[in-house]
């Protein structure tokens, strides 16, 4: 057989050449299929390329921070930048539970420490949760209390006149014993996380890769972050991205969009700040020696970024008729109750909430014969309809507020409902804990050297009421 196909040297080669091919194809196959092995069903980005973010000691002036990290979107770690915040040397569980403050103020509290955007959260006082979260699957997140925002400086890079009263949009405290994991997810803004207690470590993957490995729509994938199944989200595939970790007093800088996810060690308690994307700073009026407190800002909230409420909107909606269809005015309501930040799951939906979701139904409805809303449909909503649907939903969202304040029962000082606690905390655990008398802090008043505890100047100041902020999702 040799012999016949060498005496045709054409016929010869191409066989040769066929054979080749085939090896080098059954190669390739071969070698993507055992690469693709690498990271399968493991944590996620546990290979691909890595980069390290740079380092910068302390923080640079805000006019070097936004030409050389923010305007270019680059990542950065200001070391040892947040330690000259009070709060890291004060913040404890004893200097927090030393405020009376801590017991009336209301936190909003995860209930798993793996992120869940579905899990509900639960609403308890920050001294409850102070005692318990050592020893729970419980998470905090919410903005700073106003009794300790005198212990967190305002970052220098950000300390310039329009941009602490005009163009900060929320800042937030996480709170937990360690062992947290969020989703894959971004901002709809710049942030700026300092710890002060613990470490986090933060995967951070560019904008431009957010279609590729699924965070759109929603602002964050579903991907179990434990557990990666690259049949499901391929592009997660060999995925550049960068690691870097936040030790205590240190900050890190995510830039606008940029897909992160972070996981926390240890004790743990950070800060962060969101601010609005393109903010044109006034590097004139910059004072980043004045030591200003978040006490002495303004924070304007997200609401007051629309584009962000836009794109929201459009997500969630495109994430339904994606995942289930196109959909009917009663898969409307489903989405807007299951989103959870415009009604509450159990509340009721009265007649004026419905009439509400049905002049949005009308505007998303452009093809009123069929009576469903399409992904064509929302591929052509103008902007100017977009603000029209978020104006209704802010009038559904006053209209629960409404309804919530004419059902509220008398309240009740020295007893916490059941309800108030997650519901894995024991019976014991839930008697007597706001039954405090005075006595009963003068144990936290005097630390081991006999000092006055909490130190002078600082504590006992009279409440400031503040309702409990919700945890944005962009």
């Amino acid at each position: 057989m040799l012999a016949r196909l060498l005496s045709k040297k054409p016929v010869f080669f191409l066989y040769l050449a066929t054979l080749i091919l085939t090896y080098l194809s059954l190669f390739e196959c071969s070698e993507v299929d055992q690469n693709k092995k690498k990271g399968h069903l493991e944590p996620i980005f546990s290979y691909g390329k890595r980069h390290q973010v740079e380092v910068f000691e302390g923080f640079p002036t805000p006019k070097q921070f936004f030409q050389d990290f923010v305007s270019p979107s680059k990542p950065v770690l200001f070391k040892d930048a947040a330690k000259r915040s009070p709060a890291y040397k004060l913040w404890n569980d004893e200097y927090f539970l030393s405020y009376p403050e801590s017991r009336e103020y209301i936190v909003t509290v995860e209930t798993k420490k793996k992120e869940n955007r579905s899990q509900p959260a639960n609403d308890v006082p920050f001294s409850t949760y102070l005692k318990h979260y050592r020893k729970k699957d419980v998470y905090m997140v919410n903005s700073v209390p106003n009794f300790l925002r005198k212990d967190v400086l305002v970052p220098s890079c950000l300390a310039c006149e329009n941009m602490i009263h005009e163009n900060l949009l929320y800042n937030m405290m996480w709170m937990s014993n360690g062992g947290t994991k969020s989703v894959l997810h971004n901002d709809y803004a710049e942030n700026l996380n300092c710890v002060f207690r613990g470490s986090k470590r933060f995967f951070i993957v560019d904008k431009k890769y957010m279609d590729l490995i699924n965070v759109t729509d929603l602002g964050y994938s579903s991907v179990d972050v434990d557990r990666v199944d690259l049949d499901q989200y391929p592009g997660l595939y060999n995925m550049e991205h960068y690691e870097v970790t936040i030790n205590p007093g240190d900050c890190l800088y995510v830039p606008f969009l940029w897909v992160h996810q972070v996981t926390s060690f240890n004790h743990n308690i950070a800060v962060n700040i969101w601010w609005k994307n393109k903010a044109e700073v006034d590097f004139d009026h910059c004072d980043p020696d004045a030591n200003l407190t978040l006490k002495d800002v303004t924070f304007v909230g997200f609401d007051k970024i629309y584009d962000a409420e836009h794109k929201m909107i459009r997500g969630r909606l495109n994430h339904r008729i994606k995942t289930k269809g196109p959909m009917r005015f009663e898969d409307l309501m489903e989405v807007i109750i299951e989103a959870g930040d415009l009604v509450e799951p159990d509340s009721q939906m009265d007649g004026k909430i419905r009439e509400l979701m049905k002049k949005v139904f009308v505007i998303l409805d452009v093809d009123p014969t069929d009576g469903v809303i399409t992904k064509k449909e929302l591929d052509i909503l103008s902007q100017d309809n977009l603000e029209t649907i978020r104006n209704l939903f802010n009038e559904v969202i006053e209209l629960q507020q409404q309804q919530e304040n004419t059902n509220l029962p008398p309240p009740v000082k020295r007893e916490l409902a059941d309800e108030q606690l997650p519901p894995d905390w024991s019976k014991e655990e839930r008697q007597g804990e706001d039954e405090w008398e005075e006595n009963d802090l003068t144990d936290l008043w005097d630390d081991a050297d006999g000092d006055h505890w909490p130190p002078a100047g600082g504590a006992l100041v009279e409440p400031e009421i503040e309702p409990s902020a919700e945890k944005e999702e962009l």
